[in-house]
């Protein structure tokens, strides 16, 4: 990257070689970076905290007060479904959820396969 490029990261940790980044940042005081995620969650690599053109911040991408409702609404909404004994959502889309009238599922849970909780079909 250019000497003096700004680098944001929001997206993924995997995304950014952080050993090739510190070693860049050293060499280069004019290049910038900030970090909302790492490549090694929770660690960091050696030296990546020590630099002082580099920014880290612990996942405050998703701060928004939209976001962290619909989050606290979506893991409600999955203890609500399985204590119901609904069938887990498996679709990519969870913003039904959201809605006036929700499906009649658990709308996230990752591991159902592994726990034998049946999955919603549309």
């Amino acid at each position: 990257m250019k000497k003096n490029a700004i680098l944001i990261n929001a997206s993924r940790g995997p995304l950014i070689d952080e050993d090739a980044l510190v070693r860049h940042c050293q060499n280069n005081p004019g290049f910038r970076a900030g970090l909302d995620v790492f490549e090694d969650e929770p660690e960091l690599k050696p030296g990546l905290s020590e630099l002082d053109n580099v920014v880290i911040v612990p996942h405050l991408g998703s701060a928004t007060i939209w976001t962290r409702q619909s989050m606290a609404i979506l893991a409600a909404g999955n203890v609500a479904g399985i204590l119901l004994g609904y069938p887990v959502w498996k679709g990519e889309n969870v913003l039904p959820f959201l809605e006036e009238d929700p499906p009649k599922a658990a709308p996230s849970i990752v591991n159902s396969k592994e726990t034998g909780i049946p999955e919603y079909t549309v």
